[in-house]
Order: structure tokens, then C-alpha cells, then sequence
């Protein structure tokens, strides 16, 4: 029972303060988007503009709505659950990783159906590096995991280089042997995300697919993190 209390305290601390930085740096990073690409028009225009303002800084959002709550309550339970499993220590901080990487990029998917390498490439490189130091035994299974996973999403039609990529990274955390459900489970949310948007707008639209791979990737993760699957790393 200490230990509950522990973990959830730790929690909702850790995980409200990151929370609150990804509901700020997802909700500024598309505003600075716009910013430079507005500046790289004018430049290919040949106008020269010293009135349009800096881009903003990325910091943390002082007014809070329900999209930084729904966020920062989706950060505690990943975290919880992290702590849960693994305990408060440097095991924990790859889950972490992981699970926060996972979160930022299906946000930014969801609202702009766009999934930039500022977050899906460090999540890709963080995971092989974790794989490199840790268990450099089952390092080719997760390169595989990453080159398949990339090279399986990157032709099919309808899918976006975000995605592949996205895939990638996940290939390159839960390893080639955790990828063929992760794509079953990523595939099957994917279909219903698709029949929720056809509902609710009555007509075929561009649905967003890295929201159900980023869920698939933390089902997984917290499967096996509470051992109820098989390794996630290996």
C-alpha cells in the first residue's frame, strides 16, 4: 500500500510536469511552422519583411484548457503505470522516454496530421542507443525492428512518410519480434479511427494513423512492462 501511494505521488509530479511541457511544446512547435515557412515565401518572393516578428519561444502555456488537462492526466497515468512496473530508478526513464516521445507525436498528428522528424527521429535514435548500451546482444533485432517497420508502412498507399517513420521508431524500442502484433494491434485501431471519422463526418476524410500506432506502441510497452507479454526489449 506505500508503495501505491508512492508511485501514485510520483506520478502525478512527474508526470504532470511533463504533461505540461508537451501540451505547451506541441501546441507552439506548429506556430513556429508557420512563422518560417511564411518568412521562406517572402524570401522566394524576393519581399524582405523587417516587420514580421519572431517566432515565439517555447515556453509553457500560462492558460489552462482542456486540452493541457486531457494531456497532462494522460502523462500521469503513463507515468503511474511506468513507476508501477518498474519502480522509481533509471529503469524507469526509458519507458519514459518512450511513452512522453509517443505522446508529443500523436498529438501533433491528431490536431495537423503531420508527424515531424523533431520528434519521431530522436525517438528512433533514443531507442537504439538505449538497445546499443543496455542489451547491445539484441541490437540486430532492433535495427531489423526499425527497417522493417519503415520499409512495411513507407509503400503501402494512403500512408505518410510520418508514419513509416513513427513505425520505425517503434520498431527500434519494442524490437522485430514485437512488431508484428504491434502492427496487427496498430492496424486494428487504425480501422476504427477511420470509421469514427467517416461517422462523425458522413464522408471520407484523411484520417490521422499515427495516433493509433503511437497506442499501439504503449499497449505494447505496458504490457510487458507489467509482464503481461513478452519482452518488449528483446
Amino acid at each position: 500500500m506505500e508503495f501505491a501511494w508512492k508511485a501514485a505521488l510520483s506520478g502525478i509530479c512527474l508526470g504532470g510536469v511533463a504533461g505540461w511541457i508537451i501540451a505547451s511544446f506541441t501546441f507552439q512547435l506548429p506556430v513556429r511552422w508557420n512563422h518560417f515557412m511564411h518568412i521562406e515565401a517572402l524570401e522566394c518572393l524576393g519581399i524582405t519583411d523587417n516587420a514580421v516578428p519572431p517566432p515565439p519561444l517555447l515556453i509553457l502555456r500560462k492558460k489552462v484548457g482542456l486540452r493541457s488537462t486531457v494531456i497532462v492526466l494522460l502523462c500521469v497515468v503513463e507515468t503511474i503505470l511506468a513507476i508501477t512496473a518498474k519502480g522509481v530508478g533509471p529503469s524507469t526513464i526509458p519507458l519514459l522516454v518512450f511513452a512522453y516521445g509517443l505522446t508529443a507525436a500523436a498529438i501533433v498528428d491528431h490536431e495537423h496530421m503531420i508527424l515531424p522528424d523533431s520528434i519521431v527521429q530522436p525517438l528512433l535514435w533514443s531507442g537504439l542507443v538505449y538497445v546499443a548500451i543496455l542489451v547491445p546482444a539484441d541490437l540486430q533485432s532492433h535495427v531489423l525492428g526499425a527497417a522493417v517497420g519503415y520499409c512495411l508502412l513507407r509503400w503501402l498507399p494512403s500512408i505518410g512518410e510520418g508514419d513509416a517513420k513513427l513505425c520505425a521508431a517503434a520498431g527500434a524500442w519494442i524490437g522485430l519480434s514485437a512488431l508484428p502484433l504491434f502492427l496487427m494491434i496498430g492496424g486494428g485501431l487504425g480501422v476504427a479511427s477511420a470509421l469514427i471519422y467517416f461517422w462523425r463526418r458522413r464522408k471520407s476524410a484523411a484520417c490521422p494513423f499515427g495516433p493509433p500506432l503511437a497506442l499501439a506502441a504503449l499497449t505494447i510497452m505496458t504490457a510487458d512492462a507489467l509482464g503481461l507479454s513478452t519482452a518488449l526489449f528483446g
